[in-house]
C-alpha cells in the first residue's frame, strides 16, 4: 500500500534545520537525486516560519543545538502537522538524548556523522511511514 506521500503525486517536501552549513549541505546533496523538494532553516525561528509558511513538510530533519533553542522546541508543533515525520539529526549520541526525543515524539535518531547510504535509508522509510 502507497503512504500518502507517494499517493500525492507531487515530490515529498523535505526540511532540513540545522545551524552547521557543513551538515546543511551534506543532508541536502545526499538528498538532492531522491527527488525531493529541500527546503533549509538554520534557527527554530526559520523552522517555525517555514512549518506556518503553508507548505507542509513530509519530513523535518531536525538538530538539537540551535542558536535560539533546543529543537525539541519544536517536536510539539510538528506533530500537530498531520503525516508529517520528524528525524532528529544530531551529535548528541547518548542515549538519554535518544529517549528524551523519542519519547517527545520523534519518529527517528540519527546521530551525527553518519553513513549517507544509512541516512537516505531512514529518509526513505520515515517519508514511506509517514
Amino acid at each position: 500500500m502507497d503512504s500518502p506521500v507517494a499517493l500525492r503525486n507531487q515530490p515529498p517536501i523535505v526540511l532540513v534545520v540545522d545551524d552547521a552549513p557543513a551538515f546543511v549541505t551534506l543532508m541536502t546533496t545526499a538528498l538532492a537525486g531522491e527527488g525531493f523538494e529541500l527546503l533549509t532553516a538554520t534557527t527554530l525561528t526559520e523552522a517555525r516560519d517555514a512549518v506556518r509558511g503553508g507548505r507542509r513538510p513530509d519530513l523535518v530533519l531536525l538538530d538539537l543545538l540551535l542558536p535560539d533553542g533546543n529543537g525539541l522546541e519544536l517536536l510539539p508543533d510538528l506533530k500537530r502537522l498531520p503525516g508529517t515525520a520528524v528525524l532528529v539529526v544530531s551529535g548528541k549520541g547518548e542515549e538519554l538524548d535518544r529517549e528524551l526525543a523519542l519519547s517527545a515524539g520523534a519518529d527517528g535518531y540519527i546521530v551525527k556523522p553518519f553513513a549517507i547510504q544509512s541516512f537516505r535509508a531512514q529518509v526513505r522509510g520515515a517519508l514511506d511511514a509517514a
